[in-house]
């Protein structure tokens, strides 16, 4: 249900951004979990001008 609401063109902007954070909340955990992994490795998210916009 999150990735179709991501997907979903007719759901609002704020109803998209925060489906996609909860997606990446529950694959990536949360800011304040480390990822396992190659600690020196850079996690980059790359938003779109109107998230950006949004954002702030």
């Amino acid at each position: 249900m999150l990735v179709r609401t991501v997907d979903d063109e007719n759901a609002t902007l704020p109803q998209r951004m925060d489906a996609a954070k909860t997606i990446l909340d529950r694959v990536y955990g949360k800011a304040s979990q480390p990822i396992e992994g190659n600690g020196g490795a850079a996690v980059q998210v790359v938003m779109s001008k109107e998230v950006r916009e949004l954002m702030g």
